[in-house]
C-alpha cells in the first residue's frame, strides 16, 4: 500500500457512491447542476458531497484555416465548476445510514437554500 506522511493513502481516498444531475430555477435563470455523493473507504457509511455548475461553452477552432476562415465547425463543451453560490453541506464525511440518507440531506439543504433566494 501506499504510504503518504506516515498515513495509508486509502485513508484518504473516497469512492463515488451516486451522481445526481439536475436543473434548477434560480431567479431568471435555469441552473444545470450535478451533485456528488462519495463514500470514505476507511469509514464505512461515512459520506461527503461535491457540487459542481454545469457550464456550457462553444468553442471555435481558429486554426487551421481555409481561404481564410476557420477548417472545423464550432464544437459545444460542457465544463464542470465548483458550484460558488452554494456550500456543499458535506464537506467532510458524516455518518449516515446509507448513501440515500446523505443524498436526502443534501438536497434538503439545496431546496433550503434555494427557498431562501426567492
Amino acid at each position: 500500500m501506499e504510504r503518504h506522511s506516515g498515513r495509508t493513502l486509502a485513508g484518504l481516498a473516497q469512492s463515488l457512491v451516486e451522481v445526481l444531475q439536475l436543473t434548477v430555477p434560480l431567479r431568471d435563470e435555469e441552473l444545470t447542476l450535478r451533485i456528488e455523493i462519495f463514500e470514505s473507504l476507511s469509514a464505512a457509511r461515512h459520506y461527503s458531497a461535491q457540487v459542481w455548475r454545469l457550464e456550457y461553452y462553444r468553442l471555435q477552432p481558429t486554426f487551421p484555416q481555409q481561404k481564410g476562415e476557420p477548417a472545423h465547425v464550432p464544437g459545444d463543451e460542457v465544463i464542470l465548476k465548483e458550484f460558488e453560490g452554494f456550500e456543499s453541506p458535506l464537506p467532510v464525511p458524516a455518518e449516515f445510514v446509507d448513501a440515500l440518507g446523505a443524498r436526502s440531506f443534501v438536497l434538503e439543504a439545496l431546496a433550503d437554500w434555494l427557498n431562501k433566494l426567492e
